[in-house]
């Protein structure tokens, strides 16, 4: 449904939610560097679903009103992992993952922020 990838040298971050796929962002990324994700969701299969994403503190997506969600049984889940096959183009791809934190209906930002909950830029 939801999706932060790495396309070339770039972050895209896309859904599919609705057909067809969206890019919601697409946002340089820098290699050797820790990159702090959070992400606040109404998951819906009703136009009354929201994200707002931010990287490194600040804001990057931001949508109301949307289809978050398909409408079945099972509901969103969380996914982690390298959706690449090591090739002579990239021999060696390295990813590390680290304190991924979930919140309730009642969280915030701050109970699931990077650094002690500091927002940066578009507080």
């Amino acid at each position: 449904m939801l999706a932060i990838r790495v396309s070339g040298k770039d972050w895209k971050i896309t859904t599919d939610a609705q057909s067809p796929r969206r890019t919601l962002a697409r946002l340089p990324m820098e290699k050797g560097k820790w990159t702090d994700w959070v992400v606040q969701v109404k998951w819906s299969p009703e136009e009354d679903g929201f994200w707002t994403i931010w990287k490194d503190g600040a804001e990057v997506v931001r949508e109301t009103g949307i289809v978050t969600d398909y409408p079945e049984e099972q509901g969103p889940y969380a996914k982690f992992g390298q959706y690449h096959s090591v090739d002579e183009k990239a021999a060696r791809n390295v990813v590390y993952f680290d304190e991924y934190r979930v919140a309730g209906p009642g969280g915030s930002f701050e109970a699931v922020a990077p650094g002690g909950g500091a927002k940066k830029q578009g507080e």
